[in-house]
């Protein structure tokens, strides 16, 4: 049952992972040159996926918070879900000594990439029920959404060298946050 698991509200749990989340270091360029073999994206290309990767990552947060609404795993609306995960992301900010105007545009960014998701995930359903769009997950979705964006700064994002090491560190951020979700996840019961 739930022996044994710390009891939090939804917005103390958001938070905490926000928190987590916003202080994980961006690998450098040269790092990243390390582990790709085909040295496929520029500096500027890499470093304007870096530009709106903590906007992703929040926004991967909020995907999985949104699949676990879906399956019944927690109990909250629509409208509620919204302004919690939002007043959660301004204190993890505020948690962490961003300053004010810092703290504004990592709400708008993260805002812009909801957005994103939100217009994608409605695209999607127009072809795939429900039950399947779930199966998939908020988060597969997430980077399907975030991948379009590519086609804002790559000169040919569709060129395997630059479109395999994009959805290489994609994934890779997905799987990390994924990871870090389901861990505490399962170590919490989400109270009303």
């Amino acid at each position: 049952m739930l022996f044994g698991k710390e009891k939090m509200y939804l917005g103390s749990f958001c938070r905490g992972m926000f928190s987590k989340i916003i202080t994980i270091p961006i690998q450098s360029y040269e790092d990243y040159l390390e582990n790709d073999e085909y040295k496929g994206l520029t500096s500027d290309e890499y470093a304007e996926f870096c530009k709106r990767l903590p906007s992703f990552r929040n926004a991967l947060i909020c995907a999985a918070v949104n699949q676990k609404v879906a399956e019944g795993k927690i109990k909250c609306s629509d409208t509620a879900l919204g302004t919690t995960l939002l007043t959660a992301l301004q204190y993890a900010y505020e948690d962490n000594n961003y300053s004010d105007e810092e703290i504004t545009e990592g709400l708008d960014s993260t805002l812009i990439r909801l957005e994103d998701l939100s217009r994608h995930v409605e695209t999607v359903l127009i072809t795939m029920s429900d039950s399947e769009f779930l199966r998939e997950g908020y988060m597969f979705h997430a980077c399907k959404s975030f991948a379009a964006t590519f086609d804002d700064f790559v000169e040919d994002r569709l060129d395997p060298h630059k479109h395999g090491p994009l959805v290489c560190i994609t994934n890779n951020n997905k799987n990390l946050i994924q990871d870090y979700f389901e861990g505490c996840f399962k170590k919490v019961s989400i109270i009303e």
